[in-house]
């Protein structure tokens, strides 16, 4: 009895050199024509969506992504593409750091946040359940700002 292991179509790349050597040009391409490495550029040339390359970046670390494949060829190709994902992320922190050519931060935060790693906003809420602030005198208010300043 066959049973298939998977559905839909096989995946693009299937052969890590070759994948390997399409971001090479892409990266090339990017040096020559002084363009910006970005991932939705780099799907692109790579005629594939940016879904189906974040597939590829975490296919290692989920055996239902790309099941088709043998393990190894499938952990070359995350190695790969993970590769890429640093290199586009390399290229935005260069760029956040350089003052002749950051204008803004706010896309290149925006770009790091959405890389899908550690760079994210974190925001701190103490929650005093015991007194609201309508109930505090004018005296206590003062006090309490300055315990928080210290």
């Amino acid at each position: 009895m066959n049973i298939m292991k998977w559905r839909g179509r096989p995946p693009k790349f299937q052969n890590p050199e070759e994948l390997e050597k399409a971001i090479a040009e892409y990266f090339e391409e990017c040096d020559e024509m002084s363009k910006p490495y970005t991932v939705t550029g780099l799907a692109m040339t790579l005629g594939i969506s940016v879904s189906s390359l974040r597939e590829y970046k975490n296919a290692i670390n989920n055996i239902d992504i790309l099941a088709q494949l043998d393990n190894d060829i499938k952990i070359k190709l995350s190695l790969i593409v993970k590769r890429a994902y640093q290199m586009c992320e390399y290229y935005v922190e260069q760029q956040l750091l350089d003052t002749k050519s950051s204008k803004s931060a706010a896309g290149y935060i925006f770009a790091l946040k959405n890389f899908g790693r550690d760079f994210v906003d974190k925001q701190e809420i103490i929650n005093c359940p015991n007194k609201d602030i309508e109930s505090l005198s004018k005296e206590e208010i003062e006090r309490k700002l300055i315990e928080l300043e210290n």
